[in-house]
């Protein structure tokens, strides 16, 4: 789950990097095994602010499939999307 925002109750992080200094960015990856979807969100900021800071719905992340996520996380480490390859996107008993 995210924390505070509704409709995330079942989602389970699958891999996050963060790329940190003064200047920083950061990607979030989760999958719902009710969704059957992974559901991802990027941002970037400063030493002023931390990652998802400003998200405030389910409407603010990105949805797919593996191969959308793996698409759009071309420019991440290798490491990162390693863990989406491996990720084993299993369904709730």
């Amino acid at each position: 789950m995210v924390e505070n925002i509704e409709g995330t109750e079942d989602w389970v992080e699958v891999a996050h990097e963060l790329d940190s200094c003064f200047d920083w960015s950061a990607i979030t990856v989760w999958w719902s095994p009710s969704a059957r979807k992974y559901f991802w969100y990027s941002d970037a900021g400063c030493s002023c602010n931390d990652h998802m800071d400003y998200v405030d719905s389910i409407g603010e992340f990105s949805v797919g499939d593996k191969g959308d996520v793996l698409r759009e996380t071309k420019d991440w480490s290798d490491s990162f999307r390693d863990e989406i390859r491996n990720h084993k996107g299993l369904r709730l008993n």
